[in-house]
């Protein structure tokens, strides 16, 4: 559509005393930034004639947006404890909530519910409406035992698990890299398994989270995360799954920073380079070319500061990059749940963020943005010669991390007295021999190509191998 001209408005220009400004000024990932672009700049700037809904998708997978459906609001509990855990979640489902956000590890780590045996996971999920909601599980690199407990809760619950549908969130790129070999197989095994038993259920995850932890630039952000969905899709079609199967079976976990304007590009970018990979492997349904966001913000502040500013800023990023989710954490104390849901119907009723489709479309810095970075993005896709392993991805990034910093890690929490007690009463109830068994063919399996590293977990978490032990098994040399 023809812009209109508004030439004819006389304005006086010394109301607008500004002082000299250079024409152009360049961040880190080489990306001009001008005070204004010309006409013969913008002629160049193809995604203002895109719309939403249709590859390749750079203002959103869906044609109407939060105009016809809202973003999924994930909430976590403020706290450590199952119990606890399992009321907040009942009490988000009775204010609405369709899509619950589990954040397990296998080890007991802030901000994270520590899952040890099948019990603990019973106790979370009590009561729930499993297949009535959708569930996003966050895990760390034990997400085999941690979903094969999940699947085995489930159903111990009474839930038929072809009824479960969500998705697991992780980051290959946050493994170390003697796991990543192993792991490669067992997120391999999961989509094979899901696919047979719970097609519902997405197990394939990209996330940009530690490579924003190690500062990279925002080209190896996007590249670098999109060469571990190829990876995934690669394998997956590899084991004779479809490729519209596989590939839509993939969701990227966005942590979400406050560059406000280059996190919307990059969201931008990502979904345009996504749509042009994929396609390139022949999909027969357009819509397996579009690539689903859940985004989380990152935690910034301390007791004294806070981080309400920053994080609203970041959670609107989020949105106006087009997620379907999005998670909102705090660090400050004085901040919970009921402060990240009063965010999420701020952005949603005050900023009328639901009103209309991808509003920052037709922005001539956006545009030129999203067109130079997915440029840049593709250019250094290019020199990634890891398309099909994820465990040479996870060499190439720790080789970055070694000139940046060293691998973070998490503040552990103090351990649950009476999680420790269960589980302890659990290995003396168990049977031995059993539990033994399982952890040994979940062993020889690890070098099995015909053999499911998921099936074999949840035959030992029916067994109530813990959590450590079942990792320990599939890491086993």
């Amino acid at each position: 559509m023809k812009r209109k001209d508004l030439q004819h408005l006389n304005l006086n220009s010394t109301s607008f005393n500004t002082g000299p400004m250079s024409a152009a000024c360049t961040v880190i990932e080489g990306i001009d930034i001008r005070q204004n672009y010309t006409a013969k700049e913008v002629e160049d700037i193809e995604p203002i004639d895109f719309a939403a809904g249709f590859a390749p998708f750079v203002r959103g997978i869906s044609s109407l947006m939060y105009v016809q459906q809202p973003w999924n609001i994930q909430l976590l509990p403020a706290t450590h404890a199952l119990e606890a855990g399992n009321t907040s979640y009942r009490k988000q489902i009775a204010l609405g909530q369709k899509n619950l956000l589990f954040d397990l590890s296998s080890q007991t780590t802030a901000g994270s519910l520590t899952i040890q045996t099948v019990e603990d996971v019973k106790i979370l999920l009590a009561q729930l409406p499993l297949a009535e909601i959708t569930t996003t599980i966050r895990t760390n690199e034990a997400l085999l035992p941690l979903f094969a407990m999940y699947l085995v809760a489930a159903q111990e619950l009474g839930i038929d698990t072809k009824h479960l549908r969500g998705n697991l969130q992780y980051d290959v790129l946050d493994f170390t890299t003697d796991s990543a070999p192993s792991l490669q197989k067992a997120i391999l095994d999961s989509l094979v398994y899901t696919a047979q038993y719970m097609p519902h259920f997405k197990v394939l995850s990209l996330s940009n989270g530690y490579l924003k932890k190690i500062n990279s630039t925002a080209d190896q952000e996007v590249a670098y995360s999109l060469a571990q969905g190829l990876a995934l899709v690669t394998a997956g079609i590899k084991a004779q799954l479809p490729v519209d199967y596989a590939a839509s079976q993939v969701v990227f976990s966005w942590t979400v920073g406050v560059n406000y304007f280059m996190e919307i590009a990059k969201m931008r970018a990502t979904r345009l380079l996504w749509s042009k990979l994929i396609s390139s492997l022949e999909p027969k349904n357009e819509q397996t070319l579009a690539l689903p966001i859940q985004a989380q913000t990152q935690t910034w502040g301390t007791e004294t500061t806070g981080d309400l500013t920053p994080t609203t800023l970041a959670a609107t990023a989020a949105i106006f990059g087009g997620a379907q989710a999005l998670a909102i954490a705090f660090d400050h104390p004085s901040y919970g749940e009921h402060t990240a849901l009063q965010l999420h119907k701020f952005i949603q009723e005050e900023m009328k963020a639901t009103k209309t489709v991808d509003p920052w479309a037709g922005s001539y810095y956006v545009e030129h943005t999203t067109l130079t970075l997915a440029e840049q993005a593709w250019n250094t896709l290019k020199t990634i010669n890891s398309a099909d392993s994820i465990a040479h991805l996870v060499t190439q990034v720790a080789l970055q991390k070694e000139s940046s910093q060293q691998r973070d890690t998490d503040t552990t929490s103090a351990i649950d007295p009476i999680q420790v007690q269960r589980t302890a009463s659990i290995k003396a109830q168990r049977d031995t021999k059993k539990v033994e068994a399982a952890l040994t063919q979940l062993s020889q399996a690890a070098a099995n190509p015909n053999a499911n590293l998921l099936a074999l977990a949840i035959d030992a978490a029916k067994e109530r191998a813990t959590t450590e032990e079942i990792q320990l098994a599939l890491l086993s040399k």
